[in-house]
């Protein structure tokens, strides 16, 4: 695969794709009502998975924060001890998650047949790929952080502007590109996961909500459009035959 591919048409696919499957499945599953509320985990997996909430909720917290805000990141890399500190939470975290999602493998493997959607277990493997791979530059190339404010930031923001520039990420070591490739391949199949349902759920409880007040609206004007048709037949009938009678 060529740069142009992996850093420029795989982003902007992803991008065309997800949201507009994202608002297509908030409608068809409101239409439904087929998103189900997950049952109660045992204890020990419900600590496990809490674990890897906390954990890939750092990590995300991290990247965007990275990606958003460069040069605040190099300001605070100026001092080395905080510069210790942000790779070393970083890493940390990244740890934590990748063994964390790796439990929760190993508990769902004797059911994945039975009760796993594919794209679920593609998710599963693309982000175990990534956080693998993250956590692989994390260890084998120091100060990430710094260089991927001078890399990564400007080239998702030349993506942004619709200028992409994929030579600012062309020359990256093989296990930053493929963390950055699969980033954007489970971005695209993201919206077709168990874990979407739960995110969009509160947004299709909106929808429904929103149909069944207008259905309900439209049905309570129909009933007192008919009581209304219903008390003034009489009179209509009154001043009809009255005409009558004058003519």
């Amino acid at each position: 695969m060529t740069d142009r591919f992996v850093f420029v048409i795989a982003p902007y696919v992803t991008g065309a794709a997800a949201v507009p499957a994202c608002i297509v499945r908030c409608l068809l599953a409101a239409r439904r009502d087929s998103f189900a509320i997950a049952k109660p985990a045992a204890e020990g997996h419900a600590r496990v998975s809490a674990i890897w909430r906390w954990a890939i909720g750092i990590v995300v917290v991290g990247h965007v924060a990275a990606l958003t805000f460069p040069e605040y990141v190099l300001r605070w890399n100026h001092d080395p001890i905080r510069m210790l500190f942000l790779e070393s939470a970083g890493a940390a975290a990244g740890a934590v998650s990748l063994a964390a999602l790796l439990a929760i493998g190993v508990r769902r493997a004797p059911f994945v047949r039975s009760r796993t959607s594919p794209w679920d277990v593609i998710a599963w493997t693309l982000l175990l790929i990534d956080l693998a791979s993250g956590v692989g530059v994390a260890i084998a190339f120091r100060w990430a952080s710094s260089w991927s404010a001078v890399t990564v930031a400007p080239y998702v923001q030349s993506l942004l502007r619709m200028e992409p520039a994929p030579t600012l990420v062309g020359r990256l070591p093989l296990l930053a590109r493929v963390h950055i490739f699969c980033a954007y391949a489970l971005a695209a199949v993201a919206p077709f996961t168990t874990a979407a349902q739960v995110i969009l759920r509160p947004l299709t409880l909106s929808i429904g909500w929103t149909r069944s007040r207008s259905a309900h609206a439209m049905a309570t004007a129909r009933y007192l459009q008919n009581v209304a048709s219903v008390r003034l037949e009489p009179l209509t009938a009154r001043v009809t035959r009255s005409d009558g009678e004058e003519n």
